[in-house]
């Protein structure tokens, strides 16, 4: 098939890593043209055309926000859509599919894509990192909230195909669109293509990557620090691309400080992987959250065992629960501590538990999902 795929980001960041990874895998059986605002591609990708940079005109996210609140969409989005419309037209090409792949506050990709559905007379399907709006929790129930979910309602209901990034999110966005005739389904961020096998680790590192922010806090994982360091002085907690905020630090002595380190972001984690004892993952301090937090997929490819701190009822608790290399505990300092406890005391070195988790996140899985779900809206 010939496909066209319209994004802001290709690698980058979290959803840009999640697009550039299905780029690389639906490239390896389909013809596929690009237009993007941003291309940090660092995949060698089997079919891809060409991927063109159309420039976009970007400002603050809460200008963003009240360009929805005002206007009922962000007009530049709009301008971005026409652009790439232009350039569509001059290469004259024939697609079998379009395909926008969204992320909370970029939606550019959404709108040209059905712009150019219809007047290429194509089928639409769109992918979603993120639950958009950002459900209550992450957000509140105010004009704003009323506003984007119109948007969002205005635009996914115009797709064939919506997949989303797992069921409580489908499920979510679902809820509020009126369009009864979109095949739904979901597509998991997708794992990287190689499992990492590292030497056994020789220092306690507890091990955090990504962003932490809103209601994905620290401040319970602080509190098991201070309770696993008067058993084990010699344990560390590092921190690579987290912005923590200075209050959190308050509760912590010069002693406990001394244990957390904080790296910059990096594409390449490996180093950090090496050296660290077990990986951390943090969800929302929100029951029934609907994220699930793309890391995960990074985490379950090495041979470290993880630390999940999660709600009641999440994707995380639905998806990965009774694997026993993967310890989950709720928002508790206490729960936290003993599962440091317990993975100090009884090291982890099978993790051969975690075969239909891979499966479940590998890209020819997701490819052959997509697949099924074009062929079944094209017939």
């Amino acid at each position: 098939m010939n496909i066209l795929i319209l994004t802001m980001n290709i690698g980058g960041n979290a959803p840009g890593v999640s697009f550039e990874r299905l780029i690389s895998g639906l490239s390896d059986y389909h013809n596929i043209d690009v237009f993007t605002v941003l291309n940090n591609a660092t995949n060698y990708f089997t079919h891809v055309n060409s991927i063109e940079v159309v420039p976009y005109i970007d400002m603050p996210g809460f200008r963003k926000s009240q360009l929805i609140l005002l206007l009922g969409l962000n007009p530049f989005d709009l301008l971005w859509a026409h652009n790439v419309k232009n350039r569509i037209r001059k290469k004259k090409g024939k697609y079998d599919i379009i395909i926008s792949f969204v992320s909370n506050e970029h939606y550019a990709g959404l709108i040209a894509g059905v712009i150019l559905s219809k007047i290429l007379k194509t089928k639409l399907a769109a992918f979603s990192v993120d639950a958009i709006p950002a459900p209550l929790g992450w957000s509140i129930d105010n004009l704003y909230f009323r506003s984007c979910r119109k948007f969002i309602d205005k635009y996914l209901s115009k797709v064939d195909i919506l997949f989303a990034a797992n069921k409580k999110m489908l499920d979510y966005q679902k809820s509020f669109l009126k369009n009864s005739n979109i095949v739904f389904d979901v597509v998991y961020n997708p794992s990287p293509p190689q499992l990492c096998v590292y030497k056994e680790a020789k220092e306690h590192i507890f091990l955090y990557t990504g962003e932490i922010y809103q209601v994905r806090r620290v401040k319970y994982l602080f509190k098991a620090l201070q309770l696993i360091l008067k058993e084990y002085p010699q344990v560390e907690l590092h921190f690579v691309g987290s912005r923590i905020p200075v209050e959190e630090f308050e509760i912590l002595n010069a002693t406990e400080r001394d244990a957390i380190r904080i790296y910059p972001w990096t594409h390449d984690l490996n180093s950090f992987y090496e050296r660290s004892y077990c990986l951390i993952d943090i969800d929302a301090d929100i029951e029934n959250d609907v994220y699930l937090s793309s890391k995960i997929n990074n985490y379950v490819m090495t041979n470290r065992p993880i630390l999940c701190e999660t709600g009641k009822n999440s994707p995380s608790r639905q998806i990965m629960h009774g694997i026993p290399s993967i310890l989950q505990c709720n928002h508790n300092s206490e729960e936290i501590y003993y599962c440091m406890k317990k993975v100090i005391e009884n090291p982890i070195t099978n993790f051969s538990d975690r075969k239909e988790i891979i499966k479940l996140f590998s890209i020819d899985n997701i490819v052959r999902r997509m697949n099924d779900r074009i062929l079944e809206t094209k017939s």
